[in-house]
């Protein structure tokens, strides 16, 4: 896939998957890619996804002189899309709106360490320094990058993902069957004669 969109093998890749809306953020990506982009210049920024915001994002990105760098590859069809995950070194967000993460989990299942905006909702995958990292500015951002894709270490950030989102699907496994078992304990003590 990666000839397919004019990407080099050698190149490194920045994913975004989903919705291309105003809540998503993107625009906030952009912002932080021109000093990145401008020192990496093996790395190219991928958005996979359609929506409203798209003509918009397109424009930013010619204005911040990246357009070449940055692709929009558009929808894909969602029986693929593992093999879109596949393209990244690391996956990137800075939505407003994850409310349950699940493309933050579907990164770290395709074995990708995900550098995504503060949030709440993260707190129990992303861990800072193991599978990715949290950032809060442009800088943090750009640094996060740089130690996923460049940094010379003994971490193993795409393994530690899918380990981690694999310890979360346990974990809420076991708190459904939990909360099943529960519910049958409270009918059988509500029904006994």
């Amino acid at each position: 896939e990666k000839r397919n969109l004019g990407i080099l093998s050698e190149e490194k890749v920045i994913l975004y998957i989903g919705r291309v809306s105003h809540e998503k953020n993107i625009a906030e990506l952009l912002d932080g890619m021109p000093q990145f982009l401008e020192s990496h210049t093996d790395v190219r920024f991928v958005v996979i996804g359609d929506g409203p915001e798209l003509p918009v994002l397109k424009q930013k990105a010619q204005e911040l002189g990246i357009a070449e760098r940055v692709i929009f590859a558009g929808a894909k069809p969602w029986d693929k899309i593992g093999l879109y995950y596949a393209l990244g070194d690391v996956f990137i967000s800075a939505s407003n709106s994850e409310t349950q993460g699940l493309t933050y989990i579907e990164a770290m299942a395709a074995g990708l360490p995900v550098v995504a905006k503060k949030d709440d909702c993260l707190n129990q995958i992303l861990i800072d320094g193991h599978n990715g990292y949290a950032f809060a500015s442009k800088e943090e951002m750009c640094a996060a990058l740089d130690k996923v894709l460049y940094e010379q270490s003994d971490i193993t950030y795409g393994a530690n993902a899918l380990a981690v989102v694999q310890e979360y699907s346990k974990e809420a496994f076991a708190k459904k069957i939990e909360k099943i078992y529960q519910e049958q304990r409270y009918l059988e003590k509500t029904y006994e004669w």
